[in-house]
């Protein structure tokens, strides 16, 4: 069955992987492919499965196939809720499922950066933080449960569970709090424009890949700079690396907004204590003590920040209250 639409809805591809069954997921919605001529063909109408013939073409290779840009935001939305209720089902239960469970909704949210999207994410922040709030160690085993892989989600994952800890040692209120936690976990939604085969280097990267690396800041402002959300949430994207010296980047900005100081200090530290491609994780301890002496002790980072940064580890991943 083919037929041509004349519609010009925007198209997304998705991935042909040459057996039905694993296109279950878009039964609710139209598929399509393009003739010769670059038009579409409906070669599966919603609500019916497609057939396995259409998936290839004469040569037995692979054709492309599309959905309608509108479909895949709703079935992303669908996939935000349902994963929603599983996070809400086991956290309470099951730590490292919970914990999986939120990273992949963090990583469903940023495959389609759009407002609508990270919109939706709040709703996630609004039940972390009212969780948080009624029993702190939930979140604290959450940053325990240790996953021995690297991802931005991940990453952004961990800070914003840090930075729930930092708000409520320093009695923020719940605005602010869900402010803050809101900003960490879209610090570095600017690493989506960047190849993963950088961001997973296992080897010293060249200055041209560097600058590109560094560009994920002002990628991450551009994609948030025309959204609802907060000044503060908009600068934590361009500002997480600069420092109150003038030292950092992209601009060497020295007047930083509090939270993006605040999502500075906890971003090093994440990135020392968890696994990454290119190195093995170090003890939190050993991690605060690393990050006073190259940061703190040269004027990098404010000092009241850091030491009570370090006094909300205690009973997260510190033990004991830090000597620092």
């Amino acid at each position: 069955m083919t037929e041509h639409l004349k519609d010009d809805n925007e198209l997304y591809q998705i991935i042909n992987p040459g057996n039905y069954e694993e296109l279950k997921k878009y039964e609710s919605v139209d598929i399509f492919t393009k003739d010769d001529n670059g038009e579409r063909v409906l070669i599966k109408p919603k609500g019916h499965y497609i057939d396995s013939n259409n998936l290839f073409r004469f040569d037995n290779t692979l054709i492309n196939l599309y959905i309608r840009l509108s479909d895949r935001i709703a079935l992303i939305r669908e996939t935000q809720n349902q994963l929603n209720i599983d996070l809400r089902n086991s956290l309470n239960i099951d730590i490292p499922k919970a914990k999986k469970i939120l990273t992949n909704l963090v990583n469903v949210t940023l495959s389609e950066p759009r407002t609508e999207l990270l919109t939706n994410i709040q709703e996630t922040i609004d039940y972390m933080l009212k969780e948080y709030l009624s029993n702190p160690e939930v979140v604290k085993h959450l940053v325990q449960v240790s996953i021995h892989d690297y991802s931005t989600s991940l990453h952004l994952t961990n800070c914003m569970l840090f930075c729930f800890g930092y708000a409520h040692y320093e009695k923020y209120d719940e605005k602010d709090m869900k402010e803050i936690g809101l900003a960490a976990l879209l610090h570095d939604i600017g690493k989506i424009k960047i190849p993963d085969y950088l961001l997973q280097a296992s080897r010293k990267l060249t200055d041209d890949e560097f600058a590109l690396i560094k560009s994920h800041t002002t990628h991450g402002y551009d994609m948030l700079k025309h959204s609802s959300f907060s000044k503060e949430v908009k600068l934590a994207t361009i500002e997480h690396h600069e420092r109150i010296d003038g030292s950092g980047y992209p601009h060497g900005r020295r007047d930083l907004a509090n939270s993006s100081k605040v999502i500075g200090i906890i971003d090093i530290f994440e990135a020392i204590t968890n696994w990454r491609p290119y190195k093995d994780e170090t003890e939190p301890l050993e991690a605060l003590k690393i990050i006073k002496r190259t940061e703190v002790d040269k004027g990098r980072i404010d000092e009241k920040m850091f030491r009570s940064f370090a006094n909300s580890l205690v009973g997260m991943k510190v033990k004991h209250k830090p000597n620092l």
